[in-house]
């Protein structure tokens, strides 16, 4: 079964690809049925018609390959609902060999143009945090002039600048700028903001005439005006103020931390934003954490550190919960309103990430963490935002399952469509959903820009099957009642899923991208090697992760180790073949080997394993397995490891210390970093000079040649890795050695310190390190021993 295909088509991913007939086979599998599905996948082969798709009357799915049509009566059968509709009057011509693009089986994705009003332009909105170095904030406000020319032509713009207090800035008059100025260290809501900035109540739309003509029967309205503009008409007003702009001149007290009031500036952007219809984007560009106001992370005093993993663990960070609820607050708010905010984070210290990560988590929007400014991972990642092809707005997705299945709820980067005091009980939702924070329990969900690669991870469950009822009933009832049968049990034999995702796509059209999938449903007991042949590992793993990332947040990491190796010893045991007290006989088939693997790396990856990592390093990682495909999500926890040598090609090597050697040069591609590493022989020969000499021309081919492939791996990446270059034995070494296995190690304890001392001089161990981590042959010992003793 070829699961890449079936991604290059239709862009899902199941973990199962053959379903169990029954929620107690299903439970027995120990891997969770569910999928990995990017709805806006860019493949070769998708069509695009532009007609609006054909739904059923009663659940509202879509005409699909998978639908009984009756060509005589022009009606058909909804493969989700049993229900009959007929064809509109434009398919009444077709014939069974003259079909539509959506009833042809090659066409199980289709993408649809609607033919409804375009939607306004997209407003970006940016937050620009003063309290910065003076040459930091040289280089954000060239960052930021590079941005206008990149905005898109028909887009909206804004800026608000934030120290001490919020200034918003009117975008009208060059040559005398005005501004409206907020106290930061107090908290306002939404309608006191729109009253002090004399913004509508309720959202409008600001038509071309709005925008270029001032209609002096229309204060609310010329207020907007003047605080968003066309892009096009205000680019040299703004360019000028931007130019004009200087860090904040408020005092700071020695010892002191910055007045910096980070939630009230996110706050009245949203509250600016929801004054209009239309996407929007909220850039916040953050120096340092919240001191003052609403969402402040941290007091003053810089003796006073900010939280750390223990301090949250432990219950000793008193800023977190206000700070998380009121973040949480504005990201539900701005979901709502079809906006996203974007984090980038440039500070050497924490920002506050992990309270604020709601924001982007909620609307769909980009995070990034970096040191610097100058840094090319904050100068690539942030020039990509305003990259035309890539950003879709204001996306719905639903999800319709056959009346077998049924659907628990979304992991990613999304939120629910149906307001909290609105949600009412869907036949379609599962009502034993064991996830009670970062799951989206709705069939309806919402993300104010998506990517083309964002990747959401549904969940499914088998619908416990209804005993037979009576059949005492007139002959007319027997009847109906036997062709309903019929077609249950032709239904009964696969399941359904459909996924519907309406957006505005970045030329300015409303489109729907339809995708159905039919899987078989087959019983554990008479086809259990069908259900295996059917197993996909990578994306069992990576829904397993995602599943792991969400308890982190309520359970301690530990805990949830524990839970992947209970999880991974009923696996195995399930699925192994062994013979028992013989450890030596435990096998497991090609499609399942590298399950164990996985789940070994992401014990030892930075979601589980904290230590050395910051609260906000955390969250920034964990928003990014929430966002990306298949392929990236396993970079993420198992790295991939390339080798370059003088006496071999270049090739994929193990993720594990024996390729660790000195005359060689590793790329080591983890996502978010990617490292050159030159072994101490190659270090020696480049100090040499070797690479400038003519007859060693074959050595700089070998020492470029990692760069370039490192090169290609990264520029269409987001957010940019890290790039980093270092030699065996030097700091940045140990982003190597903390991610290849340990296969051979050195302990602290006293038998071992000799040996650990020999490491200085012994050329032959220079591929060892000191670790606690068992190595993976270890670890497949112990598992070996459990599933075969126990």
């Amino acid at each position: 079964m070829d699961f890449y295909e079936n991604e290059d088509k239709n862009g899902v991913r199941y973990s199962w690809n053959v379903f169990p007939s029954s929620k107690l086979e299903l439970d027995q599998l120990v891997v969770p049925l569910g999928s990995l599905y990017t709805p806006l996948k860019q493949t070769q082969d998708l069509l695009t018609v532009n007609y609006n798709p054909v739904s059923c009357n009663g659940c509202k799915s879509i005409l699909n390959p998978y639908c009984q049509v009756n060509y005589q009566n022009k009606t058909w059968i909804c493969p989700f609902c049993h229900q009959r509709n007929s064809l509109p009057q434009g398919y009444h011509s077709i014939t069974s060999t003259n079909l539509p693009a959506e009833l042809i089986q090659t066409y199980t994705t289709l993408e649809y143009k609607l033919s409804r009003a375009p939607p306004p332009g997209v407003c970006y909105l940016f937050v620009l945090d003063l309290c910065t170095d003076p040459d930091e904030f040289e280089l954000v406000k060239e960052s930021l002039l590079e941005a206008i020319t990149l905005l898109p032509e028909n887009a909206v713009v804004g800026l608000i600048t934030f120290g001490k207090h919020v200034r918003v800035h009117e975008l009208t008059f060059s040559q005398l700028p005005k501004s409206y100025i907020i106290r930061g260290d107090k908290r306002h809501s939404t309608e006191s903001v729109k009253e002090m900035l004399e913004l509508p109540k309720m959202p409008i739309v600001l038509e071309r005439e709005d925008l270029t003509n001032n209609k002096s029967n229309s204060h609310p309205v010329s207020t907007i005006h003047r605080i968003l503009q066309k892009a096009s008409d205000c680019e040299f007003v703004l360019s000028t103020l931007i130019e004009q702009l200087r860090p904040s001149s408020w005092p700071v007290i020695r010892g002191q931390r910055p007045d910096r009031a980070v939630g009230n500036a996110i706050h009245v952007a949203e509250s600016i934003l929801s004054s209009r219809t239309g996407a929007g984007r909220i850039i916040a560009l953050l120096s340092g954490a919240g001191t003052v106001g609403p969402g402040s992370v941290v007091g003053f005093e810089r003796t006073q550190a900010i939280r750390s993993h223990h301090d949250l663990l432990k219950g000793n960070a008193k800023y977190t919960i206000p700070a998380k609820k009121f973040y949480h607050e504005i990201a539900e708010r701005a979901s709502q309103n079809s906006h996203s905010i974007d984090i980038f984070s440039v500070a050497f210290d924490q920002i506050g990430l992990f309270e604020m990560i709601s924001c982007p988590r909620l609307t769909g929007g980009c995070v990034c963490v970096c040191e610097s400014y100058k840094h090319e991972n904050f100068k690539k990642s942030f020039n990509n935002l305003f990259q035309p092809n890539s950003y879709h707005f204001d996306a719905r997705i639903q999800v319709k399952t056959s009346k077998n299945l049924q659907y628990i709820g979304c992991l990613g980067n999304c939120s629910s469509a149906i307001p909290q005091k609105k949600k009412k009980t869907s036949i379609s939702l599962s009502e034993t959903s064991v996830y009670k924070n970062l799951m989206q329990k709705s069939s309806q969900l919402r993300i104010a820009t998506v990517t083309n690669n964002q990747t959401f991870a549904f969940q499914f469950d088998l619908v416990q099957k209804k005993p037979n009822q009576d059949q005492n009933e007139s002959s007319k009832n027997q009847q109906q009642q036997q062709q309903q049968q019929q077609q249950q049990q032709q239904q009964q034999e696969i399941g359904l899923i459909q996924y519907l995702t309406l957006y505005q796509h970045h030329e300015g059209n409303w489109r729907v991208r339809v995708t159905t999938t039919a899987h078989r449903i087959v019983s554990t007991k008479t086809q259990f090697q069908t259900i295996k042949y059917g197993f996909d590992q990578e994306a069992a793993s990576v829904l397993v992760a995602r599943k792991s990332m969400n308890k982190t947040e309520s359970e301690n990491p530990k805990n949830i180790i524990r839970w992947l190796d209970k999880n991974l010893i009923t696996f195995s045991t399930k699925f192994g073949t062994y013979a028992k007290n013989q450890p030596r006989t435990f096998q497991l088939e090609q499609n399942f080997s590298l399950y164990p693997q996985f789940m070994f790396n992401l014990r030892r990856s930075p979601f589980l394993k904290i230590f050395g990592y910051s609260p906000d390093e955390t969250s920034f990682h964990k928003h990014c397995l929430f966002q990306e495909n298949v392929q990236n999500s396993i970079l993420m926890f198992q790295p991939m490891l390339f080798q370059y040598s003088m006496t071999d090609v270049p090739k994929p090597v193990l993720l594990d210390s024996s390729s660790v050697k000195k005359d060689c040069i590793l790329l080591l591609d983890t996502f978010f970093v990617v490292l050159v590493w030159r072994g101490k022989q190659i270090a020696k020969w480049v100090k040499l000079g070797y690479q400038e000499q003519e007859e060693y021309k074959d050595f700089k081919t070998l020492i470029q040649m990692p760069i370039r492939d490192a090169q290609n791996l990264i520029k269409d990446r987001f957010p940019y890795p890290r790039f980093v270059q270092c030699n065996q034995g030097t700091s940045q070494a140990r982003l190597l050695q903390s991610r290849v296995n340990p296969s051979k190690r050195y302990t602290r304890s006293n038998e071992k310190v000799q040996q650990f001392s020999n490491l200085q001089t012994d050329n032959e161990n220079e591929n060892e390190g000191l670790t606690d981590d068992v190595s993976f042959e270890v670890f497949m010992s112990h598992l070996k021993n459990f599933v075969c003793k126990n």
